[in-house]
Order: structure tokens, then C-alpha cells, then sequence
């Protein structure tokens, strides 16, 4: 099962964020990362674990080896406000894809990226 869930919000060129649920099948162990890759309409958005939280243009940073990170913020300053909008868009994809493929009904019936207000 590999439920994720993540909050994230759209201000302007910023997008800021944190990992609020993540299975533990998703996080890397010490010294190997772990990197799921999610396309689509020709886009590629990687979704990686290797030590914490981090964003950039077309990476997530999901919670790795390094646990005492688990809560930190992520954020990335864009260079327009419409390449931050589609980046919030790939991560809502993105975690709904990774979703889709548990066995769970309600993980893809239920909107699984949350915004923080």
C-alpha cells in the first residue's frame, strides 16, 4: 500500500509544502534512495526519497533516511506564477497516480492533496 499525502500551496511564484502522510514502503533506508517516477502529457515529475523534504522545478523530495526531518517544510520559488501552478498540479497528479496503485478503494476515491490555507 503506498498512500501519500501532501499539503501544498500556490502563493504567486512560491510553492511551499510539507509531506503529511507518507507509507513507510515510499521512504529510503539509510545509504539508498528511492525514486518513483511519474509522467504525464509528456511531462516527467520525479518523486524521490533519499534524506528530507525538499522541491525544486520538477522534484519532490519525499521523507527519507533522515527522520528527524520528517516535518520540514518544503518550498520552491518559481521563475512565473504559471510554472508554479503546473508544478502544484504535477505533485496533485503525481500522489493521486501513486495512490491509484494501492489496493485501497478510498485512497483513490478520496482527494488525497490537501491545501493548506
Amino acid at each position: 500500500m503506498s498512500r501519500l499525502v501532501i499539503g501544498v500551496k500556490q502563493i504567486g511564484e512560491m510553492v511551499i509544502g510539507r509531506v503529511l502522510e507518507q507509507n513507510e514502503s515510499l521512504r529510503s533506508k539509510k545509504g539508498t534512495g528511492s525514486l518513483t517516477l511519474w509522467t504525464s502529457s509528456n511531462s516527467i515529475f520525479i518523486f524521490y526519497s533519499s534524506c528530507e523534504p525538499q522541491l525544486g522545478k520538477r522534484l519532490l523530495h519525499l521523507r527519507g533516511d533522515n527522520l528527524h526531518e520528517d516535518d520540514r517544510e518544503f518550498h520552491c520559488l518559481f521563475d512565473s506564477t504559471a510554472e508554479a501552478v503546473q508544478c502544484v498540479e504535477y505533485i496533485r497528479e503525481g500522489v493521486r497516480a501513486i495512490n491509484a496503485g494501492t489496493k485501497e478503494k478510498a485512497s483513490v476515491a478520496t482527494i488525497q492533496l490537501e491545501r493548506i490555507e
